[in-house]
């Protein structure tokens, strides 16, 4: 796992098992549609945030609620190389989609609190997905959501330079995206659709895109979208400012060093005409 300037920067994982779910994240979307009972898919090792290592068993679920979850088998919650993972094929929008869900589960495995450092009451009685204020409002979650966000945020800008968009456009949205969640600042039209897709939510049907356009503009309205849907990936962040207030200076650290980083990818040449998904820096 990579982390530099400890506690002012994303968590990121190591460059290997990033491509490692990348191409993982392609395999499922490739064979989701013909998975109809739990399917053993493959094993990934990876390290903990503290040094340790572990394994993880990578399972299609089409029958389960959510669109993706990580556990041990009783009895096991302290050894890291007992996890594993159930992801439901029938929640995936498109590839990016997959990657992103991936990435936040292995934000969990590779959070010491799930594993070797668990604790029943940090995990068990103060953790729970029934209410916004013991998910969105948990540091659990905090670290999975905000650091799948920003891995997204990065890859999309990766993406832009990769397609040719033009720099001036890229460093406006980037200059945008940071004063949206510092000082509530408007998104233009351009970079409402980059972050639509961070996470691979842009594969969500149009009422949806066009709803949540609208509510970024006037901003009241956002309450109305939340009571109806929790797909977007900006509501997921918009919960955590709500009930996991202590947390938001924290995530506006982790941002403001994420521009940091997209100034960097935008500043990096791309081989013209080459097919870049997402550039692992």
């Amino acid at each position: 796992m990579e982390r530099t300037n400890r506690g002012r920067q994303r968590v990121k994982l190591d460059n290997v098992l990033r491509h490692t779910l990348w191409r993982l994240a392609e395999h499922l979307w490739d064979i989701r549609k013909t998975v109809h009972d739990r399917t053993y898919v493959r094993s990934v090792d990876f390290t903990l945030a503290n040094g340790r290592r572990g394994t993880v068993k990578i399972l299609l679920e089409p029958h389960m609620e959510l669109f993706g979850e990580v556990d041990t088998p009783p009895g096991t919650a302290h050894n890291p190389h007992t996890f594993y993972m159930l992801v439901n094929p029938k929640t995936f929008l498109n590839v990016r989609n997959v990657y992103s869900l991936l990435f936040h589960e292995f934000m969990h495995l590779t959070d010491p609190t799930q594993s070797v450092a668990w604790n029943d009451r940090y995990c068990k009685e103060t953790y729970s997905a029934d209410a916004d204020e013991t998910y969105y409002g948990h540091d659990i979650e905090f670290r999975a959501f905000v650091n799948e966000f920003l891995e997204g945020l990065v890859n999309a800008f990766a993406d832009g330079v990769s397609r040719g968009t033009d720099g001036a456009t890229l460093w406006r949205m980037n200059r945008e995206i940071l004063d949206h969640f510092n000082e509530g600042g408007a998104l233009s039209s351009d970079t409402i659709d980059l972050l639509q897709g961070v996470g691979g939510f842009d594969g969500e049907n149009r009422f949806k895109r066009e709803w949540r356009k609208f509510s970024y503009r006037f901003p009241f309205l956002k309450k109305l979208y939340w009571a109806g849907d929790a797909a977007a990936f900006l509501t997921y962040l918009y919960r955590i400012r709500e009930f996991n207030p202590r947390r938001w200076p924290r995530f506006l650290t982790l941002l403001y060093a994420a521009h940091g980083e997209i100034e960097t990818v935008i500043e990096t040449p791309c081989d013209s005409g080459t097919k870049v998904q997402y550039r692992f820096l």
